[in-house]
This record gives structure tokens, C-alpha cells and sequence, in this order.
């Protein structure tokens, strides 16, 4: 299933339609963890997508030493080519 939206619309505004599927699908999915841009009241209305085996949605915050890890992490042509 592949659900997206519109350039034109803001990753936190858009997360509503790109979830709303997990309400009938994916049921034995469990927990989504989202970039700390997902605030407000994202995380308790994907909770309520489900009555049963409801969706934990955790924000998990990037730290400085993450950023500065994944910018020295360059992908070289020996690691692309490992991948296929």
C-alpha cells in the first residue's frame, strides 16, 4: 500500500491521511516511531485509529551527535554496490 499527499502540505499536516489506512491495515502492526515534528495531538489520535491492538506512536528526538554521525556516513560506490 503506498499512500501519499501533496508536496504542498506539511509532513505533520499531511500524517493523518498517510495514517489513516493503519485503521484497517497492517493490524499486526504495533508501533510507529516519528521524527519530534510530529506534535501535538498526532500521537493520541493514532492510538485511537484502533478499539483492539491499538498503535503506539513514540516521537523520538534527534540528537546532535546523530546528525553529525549520519553527515560523516557518506555513501560510497562500495557500499551502494553491496546493497544490490
Amino acid at each position: 500500500m503506498i499512500v501519499v499527499h501533496s508536496a504542498g502540505i506539511q509532513d505533520r499536516d499531511g500524517a493523518r491521511k498517510v495514517l489513516s489506512p493503519l485503521a484497517h491495515c497492517f493490524t499486526r502492526l504495533r508501533k510507529i516511531w516519528a521524527d519530534g515534528i510530529y506534535t501535538g495531538d498526532l500521537a493520541e489520535w493514532v492510538r485511537n485509529l484502533r478499539t483492539r491492538n491499538r498503535i503506539d506512536f513514540e516521537m523520538v528526538k534527534r540528537t546532535d551527535k546523530m546528525s553529525t554521525e549520519f553527515a560523516e556516513h557518506k555513501l560510497s560506490e562500495d557500499w551502494f554496490d553491496t546493497m544490490y
